[in-house]
């Protein structure tokens, strides 16, 4: 799966897609940090997030889903 791009708030972030032990997982960048995002019970959440704003997590994490949907 190629990289793609997401616009939350304005902004683009640039997400990877990989596979790790057969769980699809993303990585991108927000404000210097790389943040990993996973299915979880409840969705595409961000793992072990880093001090950032857990709203904008929130919404990068609904746009990823949308665009794999």
């Amino acid at each position: 799966m190629d990289y793609f791009e997401v616009k939350v708030r304005d902004v683009n972030y640039l997400v990877n897609p990989m596979i790790e032990a057969d769980n699809l997982l993303f990585t991108t960048e927000v404000n210097g940090y790389e943040v990993l995002f996973a299915t979880t019970g409840d969705g595409l959440q961000a793992i072990d997030p880093p001090d950032v704003d857990q709203e904008l997590l929130a919404e990068i994490a609904s746009e990823i889903d949308s665009y794999m949907m």
